[in-house]
């Protein structure tokens, strides 16, 4: 089963190959299922990917339900040092650098919105860094509402978006340049 390009399963998935790409001196991963039972056994570190939630804009001036959505996805830091090459400092900063303008399908221009320190157990240090990534949210509608929105065309001062609603229910975007 494909997933739609701009859902939740589809950004955590860019993000996890992005990293993983970038930092493979590392354990890269989505977010356990069990956190629990999570063992951390990588010697440098690992980083793991979560969504992390959402948030709406305002209904654009449309017929149908049309809105901006920032999807949050937070990566938690897990590292045996704190400060040096090796250190959660320096893999922050290169992870920072590696999604600061990255732009998975079906969704705008990631771009971080905070870092935290968790805690420390153990000489296990643990931090937080949550990102944005911006997309559409687009109504389904139904044909007793009229014709079915197959297709927006967005436009703010600084680039022009296309979504187009495909006969599977899912959508594209793509952003250009104005």
């Amino acid at each position: 089963m494909s997933v739609a390009p701009n859902t939740i399963e589809a950004l955590e998935a860019a993000i996890v190959a992005r990293l993983g790409a970038a930092l493979p001196d590392v354990e890269v991963a989505p977010y356990p299922a069990d956190p629990a039972n999570y063992q951390f056994l990588h010697p440098v570190g690992a980083l793991l990917v979560r969504y992390h939630g959402s948030h709406y804009g305002a209904l654009m001036d449309t017929d149908a339900v049309v809105q901006e959505r920032l999807l949050a996805v937070e990566i938690t830091f897990l590292f045996r040092a704190l400060n040096g090459q090796d250190g959660l400092y320096a893999y922050l900063e290169r992870a920072r650098r590696v999604l600061t303008g990255f732009k998975p399908a079906g969704f705008g221009k990631v771009y971080p919105l905070r870092d935290a320190f968790l805690e420390e157990h153990g000489g296990e240090w643990r931090y937080a860094v949550d990102f944005c990534a911006p997309t559409l949210a687009i109504e389904d509608g139904c044909e007793e509402d009229g014709p079915l929105l197959k297709h927006v065309t967005t436009l703010d001062g600084y680039e022009r978006a296309e979504t187009v609603r495909q006969p599977d229910g899912s959508t594209t975007y793509e952003e250009y340049a104005q």
